[in-house]
Parts: C-alpha cells; structure tokens; sequence
C-alpha cells in the first residue's frame, strides 16, 4: 500500500501525476485532467522525446505555468495551513 503524499511532499517533486495535482492544488477530478492535459502539452513543446521518460507524470515547472501560480506563494500557503 503506497503512503498518500502531503501537499508540501507533491510541492517538493519534480514530476507530478494527475492525482497529485487534484491534492496539490485542491481540484477536482476533471479540472486536474485539463491542468494536467496543458501541462503535458507544454512538456511536448519542451521537452520533445525526452518526454517519455514519463509516461503518466508531467513537470511541476509546467503545472505551475499553466496555472499561473508561483512556486514561492504556493509553498507559503501549504506551510501556513499545515
């Protein structure tokens, strides 16, 4: 049984699942899909065949820019819930 990653454990890697974003950033299932299909888009741009080292993951760098989040503000933000 694999252990559920806290927030600031996600915030802290570099590749992120769909499931990860839905916890990281409080989405529902359906808004993590598109984050995570926009993200995985930019990847494409970016990364070109070097994207396949993960298949069902996408760079937190990416998820940030499309959603138009800081890293910094978001970090703050989990550390003061928590």
């Amino acid at each position: 049984m694999q252990k559920i990653k806290t927030r600031a454990e996600i915030l802290s890697s570099p590749y992120i699942t769909q499931t990860e974003i839905a916890r990281l950033l409080e989405l529902s299932y359906r808004d993590a899909k598109q984050v995570y299909q926009l993200a995985r888009q930019r990847d494409a741009e970016q990364l070109g065949e070097r994207l396949s080292i993960y298949a069902n993951k996408t760079r937190l760098k990416s998820v940030l820019f499309v959603t138009g989040l800081d890293y910094n503000m978001l970090a703050k933000q989990i550390r003061w819930e928590e």
